[in-house]
């Protein structure tokens, strides 16, 4: 299995519907191609003294973070219909749910299908890192999902690369800055898109962040705009899909979450969901 998304939650409190940070490794090939972390403000944005001692996540981390349920349309894009792995299902599955559950999302409204590194191993993440040679920084979301997704691919005996060459992935070490989006790839080409039925047809589109597969992101801006988008540099109550990708400004988000929202159809989509609907997966 080379492709999954693996992921770990902390929570606020020792209840399961506090989710207070999520870290998200997408695997694709056996490559790691994206990278995805956000603090969650949890209920009442209220921690136990436990809990902060475990992950070193406290209130004043989380007072401006956006609740579960303005993250969840971000979240449902990485998960849904997605083979999700784990380091203790049975937590962070549970979590999932439950959070979902408070928040008034059906479970059913998420379709995957679930394996844990913990049925693998029978040790802890700290244990099985360590034997392993994994670097893991035990707590840390991001960390731990990754140090997972190693532990599965090492299981499976694929060897995780950081390139790939077939679908023109660099590494993203490589550059310092990503492009500014500017001049003739700000306008669509509406006239010469064959197909005007694909969902970037005449849609006002936003690329914020930093993207492994498209490290360079004129390049994808430019692929947009050939199927028909508007490229704009700026959220507004206009923008119909902001593409985020690593290192999302919280501005941006806030604004396309506002538009959500007020509009269903507006979407947030994220590197992997862009990436399938370019037929690139």
């Amino acid at each position: 299995m080379k492709n999954f998304v693996a992921i770990d939650f902390e929570t606020a409190q020792p209840a399961r519907y506090t989710a207070c940070s999520i870290g998200i490794i997408v695997v694709i090939d056996g490559v790691i191609v994206q990278r995805f972390q956000t603090l969650i403000q949890p209920l009442d944005n209220i921690y136990s003294e436990h809990n902060t001692r475990v992950h070193g996540i406290e209130p004043g981390h989380t007072e401006n973070a956006p609740t579960f349920k303005e993250l969840y349309p971000i979240l449902k894009g990485f998960l849904n219909g997605a083979h999700v792995v784990c380091h203790n299902a049975s937590f962070d599955i549970d979590v999932l749910m439950k959070t979902m559950e408070y928040n008034g999302i059906s479970y059913r409204d998420l379709n995957f299908q679930v394996s844990d590194t913990l049925d693998y191993y029978g040790k802890s993440l700290n244990d099985c890192c360590s034997e392993c040679g994994i670097e893991l920084n035990h707590h840390d979301s991001l960390s731990d999902a990754e140090a997972c997704a190693r532990l599965f691919l090492r299981k499976n005996n694929i060897e995780l690369r950081t390139t790939n060459p077939g679908r023109g992935r660099l590494n993203p070490s490589q550059y310092t800055d990503h492009q500014r989006i500017t001049g003739q790839i700000l306008k669509p080409e509406l006239d010469s898109v064959e197909d005007k039925t694909n969902p970037f047809y005449g849609k006002k589109v936003v690329i914020t962040g930093t993207f492994n597969t498209w490290p360079d992101r004129t390049l994808l801006a430019k692929k947009l705009q050939e199927l028909g988008a508007d490229i704009d540099t700026s959220v507004t109550t206009k923008t119909h899909i902001l593409v985020a990708g690593n290192d999302v400004g919280p501005k941006k988000m806030e604004k396309m979450l506002f538009n959500i929202n007020t509009d269903e159809s507006r979407k947030i989509i994220n590197e992997n969901e862009v990436n399938k609907m370019l037929g690139y997966q």
